[in-house]
């Protein structure tokens, strides 16, 4: 004997649950984006100008976008945030040619880094 179970409401269990990964994920970029901001050394605002948010693959430009405030890489990344989908992979890098050196420590202003640091950070609050 055979027979089937039809269960209500698992589509829109399926939706919901896929709309909170994605604020989460939104969330979490948008954590990144201000704590690398925050702990960037800032002396011209060029290598804080330099963060960009990408889906699917990273940068591989240097915007030579100075940008004491870190505002314009916000704007960014919350605008490129706005085409995430499910399963979307997001960079947020930059290629401003002396952040790896800033990243080493090399600077007073952040002498543990600013990108590896702040993933960790984010990364925390999901353990």
């Amino acid at each position: 004997m055979s027979g089937s179970v039809k269960v209500f409401g698992f589509k829109e269990a399926h939706e919901a649950l896929e709309e909170e990964i994605l604020d989460m994920q939104d969330k979490a970029s948008i954590q990144v984006v201000n704590g690398v901001s925050e702990k960037m050394p800032v002396d011209t605002g060029r290598a804080r100008g330099g963060t960009q948010t990408k889906m699917g693959s990273p940068h591989t430009n240097d915007p030579n976008r100075p940008d004491k405030t870190g505002q314009l890489s916000l704007i960014e990344a919350q605008s490129a945030l706005e085409t995430l989908k499910l399963g979307d992979d997001v960079f947020v890098s930059n290629n401003v040619e002396y952040v790896s050196f800033l990243e080493d420590g090399s600077s007073q202003q952040a002498p543990k880094g600013m990108f590896q640091l702040t993933v960790d950070e984010v990364a925390g609050q999901f353990n």
